[in-house]
């Protein structure tokens, strides 16, 4: 019976099969970066908060500055099921009044999670 592996054979291909686990280990130990799409998010997420606050607003009649009750609005059953968070940040800061014109109602913390234009939310 012939031998197929010679113990020459066996370690080499032992040495590439550990370094190949090797390989991704450390890739699976590394953070994984989603940036486009942590800020996408985050956008998306303030958007959602500021449309529901303009809601608020045209159906109650609010001017700028009158206070919103955002415990009436977010939770199970209500208009939005939970209160948004970005994926980097955590949790918003979500202003007590209602904003004026192009001023965001729960701005992100990261400069870089702002959309460009808000004029027409």
């Amino acid at each position: 019976m012939a031998r197929y592996f010679t113990r020459k054979k066996v370690f080499q291909l032992t040495i590439v099969f550990l370094a190949l686990v090797a390989a991704l280990g450390v890739l699976s130990l590394m953070p994984h970066q989603h940036r486009g799409s942590d800020r996408a998010t985050c956008v998306m997420h303030q958007r959602d908060l500021q449309m529901l606050m303009r809601h608020v607003q045209e159906e109650e009649h609010l001017k700028a500055g009158a206070p919103i009750e955002w415990a009436k609005l977010i939770g199970p059953g209500l208009l939005m099921e939970s209160k948004p968070v970005c994926p980097v940040h955590g949790e918003y800061s979500i202003s007590p009044v209602v904003t004026g014109p192009r001023i965001l109602v729960a701005p992100c913390r990261d400069a870089s999670h702002r959309a460009k234009d808000i004029s027409d939310w």
